[in-house]
């Protein structure tokens, strides 16, 4: 077992690719119809994902800024007309563009790196908590019944 401690940013770079495996699993076997689902008291995945996108754009920018690193290029992805889709494409920048700025991280890119994350926390709970719904809610009374009653 490796006992050496790693930095901060490397900490960091590792939640940020986390938020992506996350994603991978919560919206994996979501139809389009479960994702635009929502409710006056909960806001849809796609609405999450809509949310996510538009924060990644401006953490990007931030960084860019902070770090004097160009704005990524677009790196393909599969299915690019998804939202998740194109979540895992600016993340991916993101990323790249953070890796071009170490070792050295300012305490301003630290702080604004540590807010995306906690940002990814809650909105990836959102989704959880959505998804839960879903299929807590999603489920025909029929399925509970056994082949031979019907």
């Amino acid at each position: 077992m490796c006992a050496e401690a790693i930095s901060e940013p490397q900490f960091l770079l590792t939640e940020l690719r986390y938020t992506l495996g996350q994603l991978n699993v919560q919206l994996g076997d979501l139809t389009t119809r479960q994702e635009q689902e929502g409710g006056a008291l909960h806001p849809s995945v796609r609405e999450i994902l809509d949310t996510m996108t538009r924060a990644e754009r401006k953490y990007q920018e931030q960084y860019s800024r902070l770090t004097g690193v160009g704005l990524p290029e677009k790196v393909p992805v599969q299915d690019e007309g998804s939202p998740a889709a194109g979540f895992e494409q600016l993340r991916i920048g993101t990323i790249a563009l953070l890796e071009q700025a170490q070792p050295e991280w300012t305490p301003e890119l630290i702080e604004a790196v540590r807010q995306q994350v906690a940002d990814d926390r809650q909105r990836t709970t959102l989704i959880a908590e959505e998804r839960k719904r879903i299929f807590e809610s999603d489920q025909r009374p029929d399925l509970d019944e056994p082949l031979t009653a019907q």
